[in-house]
């Protein structure tokens, strides 16, 4: 009964939102679909991306120092009608990451970054952790600072959480907390809590959210938000795709 409400809900607020009558197949089916309501937040904010246009307006794709990545905005055809950002990867040195981030003007305290990380493939017992999740950053190199929440999976696809910190092409992993066996459907959310402090939280439902372990310390200003991923060393191309991205930030 509560998807449903929140089901008809979604579609109230598309049709709502496009008063001109434009809305489309895709569009409805993806306010009904099973898992809908717990990926698109009740407030949209100004920076918020459904990846419903055709091409990445406002993104910068960051390169890792070491191997090769692809992002692909949006990724709406490996996996049928799931939309998203789709990251492909393979190769990047130890804690070496690339990202995908825009520009968040005015991020002050108590502001967030989040997203739902729905579907990962392409992983094998190669032997090769992988990575993938939120990140805030002060810049779009590889020399840019950065702090990452999200997904850490081992060769045999055991994901665990963590956060990470440091410069894009040299992050040092910082001591977390950590889920094993995490629901394939989770939402991640990245606060910038205080200054140079940072706040890592977990929800199964995109509403409620609990902190995981202690607060991420890194002396950075954030200045962008995005998407971050790695691996550790050479092995099989990975594959990750982030269903939204939604930030509370105003400029």
């Amino acid at each position: 009964m509560v998807d449903t409400v929140r089901q008809l809900a979604a579609l109230q607020t598309l049709l709502a939102d496009n008063t001109s009558g434009d809305v489309s197949a895709q569009d409805a089916r993806d306010v009904l679909v099973s898992g809908w309501p717990g990926f698109q937040p009740a407030t949209v904010g100004e920076y918020d991306d459904y990846f419903n246009e055709a091409s990445s307006g406002d993104w910068t794709a960051i390169s890792a120092d070491t191997g090769t990545e692809t992002w692909d905005y949006p990724a709406a055809t490996r996996f049928g009608n799931d939309r998203g950002v789709q990251v492909t990867f393979e190769d990047l040195a130890s804690q070496d990451f690339t990202a995908y981030v825009k520009s968040l003007s005015g991020i002050a305290v108590g502001d967030y970054i989040q997203t739902k990380q729905t579907v990962w493939g392409g992983l094998s017992t190669d032997g090769v952790d992988a990575l993938a999740g939120l990140m805030f950053t002060d810049g779009t190199t590889t020399a840019a600072n950065g702090v990452f929440f999200g997904r850490s999976y081992n060769a045999s696809e055991v994901p665990t959480i963590v956060a990470i910190h440091g410069t894009l092409g040299a992050m040092a992993t910082l001591p977390l907390n950590s889920i094993s066996a995490t629901p394939p459907d989770m939402h991640f959310r990245l606060t910038y809590s205080a200054a140079n402090t940072f706040q890592a939280l977990i929800s199964l439902d995109g509403i409620n959210f609990i902190q995981l372990g202690s607060n991420i310390s890194k002396t950075m200003t954030p200045t962008h938000g995005g998407f971050g991923a790695s691996t550790y060393g050479a092995g099989e191309p990975k594959l990750a795709l982030f269903r939204y991205f939604h930030s509370n930030v105003t400029s």
